[in-house]
């Protein structure tokens, strides 16, 4: 009785019943049999727990004096009831999830209560259904048989969604609207009987609230609804039919809108009218302002239906349209439309407030107008940016856009108007130069920003800047290296555009005297000369990463000091295809420049010799003293920088704190602080510093381009604040010309 009141507690304090092990004994045997022989336990313990049959829930079971007559080592007994409990407690919960998954699946009608029950409802309702588990047929909800039939369960609407495009006339295409310009996925509870024109109409309301969107408004577009596939839909095709036919858990309509073409036309003209009627308050003045304006009639919407719309003639070419505005008394708005084509129709159709001039009628026109123009004979060789009319006892000036005194009227006349979009202003100066009769200095340039408004800068710093432009894009797209750029071949640059590049450079030089010194000299040389003269090796070092100059310029000059495989590793990445050593090292990072700088290139510097060597009549010592005069640096931006000769105390501080931030200048920043104050990234013999009084929110740094002049605000309390500012406008790279 001792001994059982003993073994007892054991058994109730065990884990797990043996119930619960789904195992059989001999299964259980070979666990305990395993375990021990992991363990390298004597083979006559392991034979004599076999022949006691101690499996896993007998050995828990037992206390450790009893487990010790069988098993003589401690650590294997307790390394056993360790393992053996982590093993049940796996089982029990394997045991414990399928329970709850039975139970699960009887709530949520997949599996019958009993097997009695599943044949019974089988039987009667004289369909074969089984259990999952079983058979593998899956059963039907209880809810959903008795829904069954039911038309009343049917929902009368489904969820839809609606998008918009709208087409662009720029690129000819649609494109979506998105949410900040009132566009975005629309959710809508649309009844399942809802036609294409249903939805069209409730789309109309949801992006043109109150009859008005962003894009215009409603009366001015042409509507049309689509699948999500940008197909038309049928007119009698419902929401229930599309659902069915496409089989979506949630479909998308899209409504399509497409501008009319009056309403584009009428647009240009009321913006003519604007401002002719701004003009209307001052005085009587005898001379004529042209307002020049550029309308590619070749991209003139089409009329109608965005589906069945007929399109307009387009001429082969794009054709510019001249609105002038006569400020006089009699106040009258004229447009030159230079052919009498269905375009010239069009506009007349228009019965706009301006009159319409055929070609045969300009000639007569400009003649009026240089009757009205005073003849001055002191500016026949200059270019006044002003008129004067004495009104009132005293003189009032107007400032235009375009110098008009009767000497250079024959000039303005023949004046050709370039715009160019400065989202896209590498790719069009491209297109413009290819045939190389392109000439800017000849022409009145617009560049349009990115905002899609025409920039108001002209002049010298104007086109410094366009240019500057366009050579920083070609450096991040046509060119490789760190300090210096050596142009790289692109599948989309063939000869016909490398060598409108060449041409955009000797217009630029010719123009405005800008050379793009970044790029190599000796790739100017090859194509100017037909032979390098510039040494390869320093130009190679000034090419390559600066990680990479620091382990090429180390082996160069002391090979026995350098990492081996640094230098390896920076060979390979160059495609060398020798070892280096001591001996060698020299020749090949020689070998490795002329193939990087000279050979890499020569298909580029081949177009460009046609050009250069036609075109720019240079020697070897002009193109070396433009690099040495025109590469900006710190000391050459200090030397430039010219302030007034009588400085107040505030002025002098705010020079000091400008002197320091040039200082501090890398050489990006030098080029942008260059680029900011002249139009280029170039250097320049003086800069002439002003100072404003601007304070609070209007504090900021201002140039004017054509004068290389910077002003600064004397408000700045430190060195920081002025630097903060700059750093601020070199990083966001938004610079509008805005300077008339």
């Amino acid at each position: 009785m001792a001994s059982r009141n003993e073994e007892e507690p054991n058994v109730m304090h065990a884990p797990f019943a043996a119930q619960d092990l789904v195992l059989d004994m001999d299964d259980n045997l070979d666990v305990v049999v395993d375990f021990f022989e992991r363990r390298n336990v004597e083979k006559k313990y392991i034979q004599r727990l076999k022949e006691e049959k101690m499996d896993p829930q007998t050995f828990l079971a037992m206390s450790d004096e009893q487990l010790h007559t069988y098993i003589p080592a401690y650590g294997d007994i307790y390394a056993a009831r360790r393992y053996f409990k982590d093993l049940m407690k796996r089982e029990h919960k394997n045991q414990r999830s399928d329970s709850l998954f039975k139970k699960l699946r009887r709530k949520m009608g997949k599996e019958k209560s009993s097997d009695s029950e599943e044949e019974g409802e089988g039987d009667k309702k004289g369909t074969r259904k089984k259990s999952k588990k079983t058979d593998g047929f899956q059963l039907h909800s209880n809810r959903s048989e008795k829904l069954r039939g039911n038309s009343n369960a049917k929902k009368a609407v489904r969820q839809i969604e609606i998008g918009w495009f709208d087409y662009e006339y720029d690129d000819n295409a649609y494109h979506q609207v998105k949410t900040p310009n009132g566009g975005g996925a629309r959710h809508v509870s649309a009844p399942k009987s809802w036609l294409p024109n249903d939805i069209m109409e409730h789309g109309k309301k949801l992006f043109f609230r109150n009859g008005k969107s962003k894009k215009g408004m409603v009366t001015e577009f042409d509507f049309e609804i689509r699948n999500f596939m940008g197909e038309s839909i049928e007119e009698d095709c419902t929401v229930a039919d599309l659902y069915d036919e496409t089989g979506s858990r949630q479909l998308r309509y899209y409504l399509y809108t497409k501008k009319r073409t009056t309403s584009i036309l009428e647009q240009a003209i009321d913006e003519s009218q604007l401002e002719l009627e701004e003009d209307e308050d001052l005085p009587d003045i005898l001379y004529t302002r042209n307002l020049q304006r550029s309308i590619s009639m070749s991209t003139l919407p089409e009329t109608g239906n965005p589906g069945t719309s007929t399109p307009l003639p387009k001429p082969s070419s794009s054709i510019n349209q001249i609105v002038t505005l006569k400020i006089a008394s009699d106040d009258e708005g004229i447009i030159f439309c230079p052919q009498e084509n269905d375009h010239y129709q069009l506009l007349q159709s228009l019965n706009a407030a301006v009159d319409i001039l055929p070609p045969s009628e300009l000639s007569t026109y400009l003649d009026s107008v240089d009757e009205t123009l005073p003849h001055n004979e002191s500016s026949a060789g200059s270019a006044p940016q002003s008129n004067t009319s004495a009104t009132g006892g005293h003189e009032q000036t107007i400032t235009t856009g375009i110098a008009l005194p009767v000497t250079e009227l024959e000039d303005v006349r023949k004046q050709d108007i370039v715009r160019i979009h400065k989202s896209n202003l590498f790719i069009e100066m491209i297109n413009l130069f290819k045939t190389g009769e392109m000439d800017f200095s000849k022409c009145r340039v617009i560049r349009v920003n990115a905002n899609g408004h025409d920039e108001r800068g002209t002049g010298e710093g104007f086109l410094k800047d366009v240019f500057c432009e366009f050579w920083e894009l070609f450096y991040m797209k046509c060119c490789e290296g760190a300090d210096i750029k050596v142009p790289i071949l692109r599948h989309d640059m063939q000869q016909e555009e490398w060598t409108a590049i060449a041409y955009i450079l000797v217009n630029g030089f010719k123009t405005v005297n800008y050379f793009p010194v970044q790029i190599c000299k000796a790739c100017f040389e090859d194509a100017l000369f037909g032979v390098p003269y510039a040494n390869l090796v320093d130009a190679f070092f000034r090419f390559v990463p600066k990680t990479d100059r620091v382990a090429l310029e180390k082996a160069f000059n002391h090979f026995q000091d350098s990492d081996l495989g640094d230098l390896i590793d920076v060979l390979e990445t160059y495609d060398c295809k020798k070892y280096p050593s001591q001996d060698n090292i020299k020749n090949i990072i020689q070998e490795i420049a002329h193939k990087e700088i000279i050979q890499q290139p020569k298909f580029v510097t081949d177009c460009w010799k046609s050009v250069f060597q036609t075109r720019l009549h240079w020697n070897q010592e002009t193109l070396s003293k433009m690099y040495l005069e025109m590469c900006p640096t710190v000391n050459k931006i200090l030397k430039s920088l010219t302030f007034p000769e009588s400085l107040d105390l505030k002025g002098q501080v705010t020079a000091g704190y400008l002197k320091k931030f040039v200082k501090g200048l890398d050489d990006k920043d030098v080029h942008s602080f260059m680029r900011f104050c002249t139009g280029a990234n170039l250097s320049c013999d003086i800069i002439l510093v002003e100072f404003t009084k601007l304070s609070g929110l209007q504090r900021r740094p201002t140039a004017q381009t054509c004068g290389n002049i910077l002003r600064l605000p004397t408000s700045y309390e430190s060195a920081a604040d002025l630097r903060e500012d700059f750093l601020n406008i070199f990083e966001r790279r938004v610079w509008d010309m805005d300077y008339v």
